[in-house]
């Protein structure tokens, strides 16, 4: 997940061929699986919101 400009979004791979962003808000029912998290290989999440969003932030340990 990032929050940029006040707005929740979570960074996913449910299908290739869309924008892999879904802004929480919009989002109106979820499921909670027992599958865990994939991340695909050599994904960083700071370099693909630097580049797309051409944002930097601090990252901060909750």
């Amino acid at each position: 997940m990032a929050v940029m400009d006040r707005l929740t979004y979570l960074i996913e791979t449910l299908n290739a061929h869309h924008d892999p962003v879904l802004l929480l808000h919009r989002v109106q029912k979820a499921e909670l699986l027992e599958k865990g998290v994939v991340v695909p290989d050599g994904f960083d999440l700071d370099a693909y919101v630097s580049k797309e969003y051409r944002f930097h932030w601090a990252r901060i340990s909750v």
